[in-house]
């Protein structure tokens, strides 16, 4: 059977082993924001002067950064509805 003490040194152990956890988990999030931030800042910076490109780079990358499977872009043209 464990001592006070040992009990005490347990939880204080486990504490600090959560607390390391946490500060783990709050690094990768910023590096994984950082990350994206990169890429987001690359792909403006390469923007040309053809505007259609331009969105379907960028709808391209929102899609990749959000994990969709499918994205589009839409806009009015002669009030019809086109997606790019």
């Amino acid at each position: 059977m464990l001592s006070s003490l040992e009990r005490s040194q347990t939880v204080e152990q486990s504490e600090r082993d959560d607390s390391a956890r946490q500060a783990e988990i709050v690094i990768n999030k910023k590096k994984e924001i950082e990350a994206k931030l990169t890429k987001i800042n690359q792909c403006l910076l390469n923007f040309h002067t053809d505007p259609i490109e331009n969105i379907n780079q960028l709808t391209s990358l929102l899609g990749e950064l959000l994990g969709a499977s499918c994205t589009l872009y839409s806009f009015l043209d002669n009030g019809g509805l086109c997606a790019v």
